[in-house]
């Protein structure tokens, strides 16, 4: 692959956040690559170890944080549909709730 640069939305398995993800940003606007990879593993991360095995971020029904979530990955996905092609549990979760 040389030559070809990484797609920066490309999950791995031991992928993190990265340590300046900074969730008081406050600049109006679409997510540059990087920062909006960290929020997509962030959130698949918390999918993941949700420990009652519901399909919501928080507890065991729907709230706020998934309608919230819900509607900006839907933004993003009007922008991009192949936005979420990476993240097969995050794009599971999106479409349950559509």
């Amino acid at each position: 692959m040389t030559g070809q640069k990484r797609n920066p939305f490309d999950l791995k398995s031991n992928d993190q956040p990265s340590d300046t993800m900074d969730i008081d940003d406050k600049k109006p606007g679409p997510l540059e690559p990087k920062k909006a990879r960290d929020y997509l593993i962030a959130f698949t991360r918390r999918l993941e170890n949700n420990l009652d095995g519901a399909s919501f971020l928080v507890g065991e029904k729907l709230t706020y944080a998934d309608f919230a979530l819900f509607a900006e990955l839907r933004r993003h996905l009007l922008l991009q549909p192949e936005f979420l092609r990476n993240f097969p549990l995050l794009k599971s979760w999106y479409t349950g709730l559509s």
